[in-house]
């Protein structure tokens, strides 16, 4: 049961470590597009295309919406990681009262 729990919050950790580091890839190439459009703005005399504007935000929203995933099934595995926990404890008090009974209709028939 603790090995159990230390996997969960291993797998937890994990996950939240290549979120990160996806996150910090993601803003670093957004750093970067950022850096080339403004570039590419201030050759142009300040004004941004609509189209490369529009590509950003594209970015962005795939961007997210993976994250947002990503989170969603990390804790959907969670959930059913801890129910399973919940009903192989429950198991195991059910397994022990079980066991308890039958020891006290032996000693009750002796």
């Amino acid at each position: 049961q603790d090995a159990e729990i230390e996997m969960l919050r291993n797998e937890c950790q994990e996950s939240r470590e290549a979120a990160f580091q996806r996150e910090e890839a993601f803003h670093s190439d957004c750093l970067q597009s950022l850096r080339e459009h403004a570039s590419e703005l201030h050759r142009s005399g300040g004004t941004m295309h609509l189209a490369a504007h529009k590509q950003i935000l594209e970015e962005q929203g795939r961007h997210h919406a993976a994250a947002l995933r990503d989170l969603e099934i990390a804790l959907q595995q969670r959930l059913v990681s801890q129910q399973e926990l919940a009903r192989q404890q429950w198991k195991a008090k059910e397994d022990l009262l079980t066991q308890h009974v039958q020891l006290v209709e032996r000693e009750n028939a002796e």
